[in-house]
């Protein structure tokens, strides 16, 4: 991604550009260019403490139309649209639809239960 990084946490990068979020895990980050040398996160800032599983939450609770990709499964790279309904320890539950379509019962095509393992990142709307 060629974006602007806007925090960084105990597992995760949010990275902002054209309009959107990315909540990408770290696991999934190969290589970072143009990172300043003095670029470090402020030691003190509660939020760097928490782990991805709290920024899903806040997706999760938002409501927020969100885009995945996964690394792993029986499309690797693959991205899916929906919104998270439940996010627990290690794991997400991801309620696919058709984007613009809020999240409703009839409008679920399925539901995916997503390690954090296979995430690669989270795209959402600002």
């Amino acid at each position: 991604f060629d974006a602007e990084l806007a925090d960084i946490g105990a597992d995760w990068l949010l990275l902002r550009r054209s309009g959107q979020e990315l909540v990408v895990s770290l696991d999934a980050v190969v290589e970072v260019r143009r990172l300043a040398r003095s670029a470090r996160p402020d030691a003190g800032a509660i939020a760097r403490r928490l782990g991805i599983g709290a920024l899903l939450r806040r997706l999760a609770r938002d409501r927020m139309e969100v885009r995945v990709r996964l690394a792993g499964g029986s499309t690797p790279g693959e991205e899916i649209l929906g919104t998270i309904d439940r996010v627990g320890a290690d794991h997400f539950d991801l309620a696919e639809h058709p984007a613009g379509i809020p999240r409703r019962a009839a409008a679920v095509i399925r539901v995916r239960t997503v390690r954090f393992a296979a995430l690669v990142w989270v795209s959402a709307p600002t």
